[in-house]
């Protein structure tokens, strides 16, 4: 059993203001971990030979942010195959997710009015997903040496009580199959992660780094769950931007909510971390990215993925200081707009095309965070 607190804050001058973060969640999980395969007709030769496990896992969380509410319940049962130290493999061949969002604010309402793109990504959802993910690292704690870290994922949801509505006729509520009177989600996604550690001292490290991942709705319903789609912006991903304000593409949202998310995401990312004195470690370093949307959406120009992506891509740099107490780092990074492509073009460039704004649409951003973003 293992319970969990997190909170999230895009910009500290907002924590001095208010003395809160943005969004904080709360949760139990409980798992069961059984060393062998459970699965009718299985031999444990098997289970030897792939290093099988088996593991059930349920949980409950409840996510608060200043739009909405969102409790969130899950159970899952799957496999993990790691014969050798190098390689993880993860099956979840069943695993039910209930979303719901309660205490959305009326300007929140309004936004999901206005953009109907988010109106339906922003339903109750019921998720009955299947799942396989495979994890390579070869990197050896006792040697001071490069190494790499691999991962791909793809997950499907909703095809079998998809299937099981259409045979059995059952009706449609508002032009989609239900669960517990909760529109069924059916999508596809999918996602690679790949990072190359170039280690030059104990606490001197590069790190390069491209995550690229997509997912896409189909069938039963025509977006996807807003727990599915992708963001840019915040501590985690393109720093210079405040949580969820990037994009999609090169499109700027003027209303005063900023909660951009989309369907497919690339971002490349550049890190070096470096000693400062005793506990105290920097960072310099540079995120490329953004999201974009499958499809064209009314009243969002340029949200669209398309060949000529690449002039989508936003730049940002930016300064870190990691004070790290062994069992956590604690994280400040301090992030600039460099290229800006929801601008006019003549706009973009930082110090080339414009001036460094600090007031009106910043070209900064201030972050705090647990953990290395990567």
């Amino acid at each position: 059993m293992k319970a969990r607190y997190s909170f999230e804050q895009d910009n500290m001058l907002a924590v001095a203001k208010s003395n809160k973060f943005n969004s904080s969640e709360y949760g139990i999980d409980l798992s069961i971990i059984s060393p062998k395969f459970i699965l009718p007709f299985a031999s444990s030769d098997i289970t030897k030979k792939y290093g099988l496990k088996t593991f059930v896992k349920a949980g409950y969380s409840f996510q608060i942010i200043p739009y909405y509410e969102r409790p969130l319940r899950y159970l899952s049962l799957g496999y993990i195959s790691k014969n050798n130290k190098y390689l993880t493999q993860f099956f979840t061949p069943f695993e039910i997710n209930g979303v719901q969002y309660v205490n959305r604010s009326d300007a929140f309402n309004e936004f999901i009015t206005q953009h109907s793109y988010y109106g339906y990504s922003y339903q109750d959802y019921f998720i009955s997903s299947s799942s396989y993910a495979l994890q390579w690292q070869n990197k050896n704690p006792e040697k001071l040496q490069n190494y790499s870290f691999f991962k791909y994922s793809i997950e499907s949801a909703g095809n079998i009580l998809y299937g099981l509505s259409k045979l059995s006729n059952r009706a449609k509520v508002n032009g989609s199959y239900q669960m517990f009177k909760t529109p069924i989600a059916q999508y596809v996604k999918s996602e690679v992660d790949y990072r190359y550690y170039k280690v030059e001292g104990k606490e001197l490290t590069t790190v390069y780094r491209i995550l690229f991942g997509g997912v896409i709705p189909y069938g039963n319903v025509s977006t996807v769950p807003n727990i599915k789609e992708y963001f840019a912006g915040g501590s985690m991903s393109m720093r210079a931007w405040t949580l969820r304000s990037l994009g999609p593409g090169r499109y700027m949202d003027t209303a005063s909510i900023k909660y951009a998310m989309a369907d497919i995401k690339l971002e490349m990312n550049i890190e070096q971390r470096f000693p400062v004195f005793r506990f105290l470690n920097a960072a310099i370093f540079t995120d490329i990215g953004n999201i974009w949307s499958t499809r064209k959406i009314a009243g969002q120009p340029g949200a669209e993925f398309s060949p000529l992506f690449f002039n989508d891509l936003a730049v940002a740099t930016g300064v870190g200081l990691r004070p790290n107490f062994s069992f956590f780092v604690f994280r400040v990074d301090f992030a600039v707009k460099m290229r800006d492509p929801s601008l006019d073009p003549s706009k973009q460039w930082l110090f080339i095309d414009r001036k460094f704004s600090f007031h009106t649409n910043p070209d900064w951003n201030l972050t705090i965070g647990i953990g290395y973003p990567f």
